[in-house]
């Protein structure tokens, strides 16, 4: 089965980019404390996400257990960096969203925890 790298996407409809909306403490993301909440991902392993639809999206990013994700991603006001993610279940082993899953919205819906930390970061 597939699985992700812990990353819930919100696409951006005036920029059509993704930015992190959140990270399950047990994703690999998080684990990696290079991605924050906000920055903006710009590719998953050379495909380019400005533009993507969420099945696209979803596609880019799983993959099986323990393979490789390189995520170029931008802090907010930084240069582009980029991280090397190894997929994983975490806890519970669940697999990847299907690509109807409700996982990454679009338009200007966020998830309150993300709108909560980009306030505190801009305070």
């Amino acid at each position: 089965s597939l699985v992700g790298v812990g990353l819930v996407l919100s696409h951006s409809p005036d920029t059509h980019m993704w930015h992190v909306a959140m990270m399950p403490p047990s994703g690999p993301a998080y684990k990696s404390n290079a991605i924050r909440d906000g920055d903006m991902v710009v590719s998953v392993n050379g495909v380019q996400l400005r533009d993507l639809d969420k099945s696209q999206v979803l596609s880019a990013m799983s993959g099986p257990h323990g393979s490789a994700c390189v995520v170029q991603y931008q802090p907010s006001g930084g240069v582009q960096k980029t991280v090397t993610l190894v997929r994983d279940a975490g806890e519970g082993h669940k697999p990847a969203p299907r690509n109807n899953a409700p996982l990454l919205p679009q338009g200007d819906v966020r998830s309150k925890y993300a709108q909560m930390r980009r306030r505190q970061n801009f305070q």
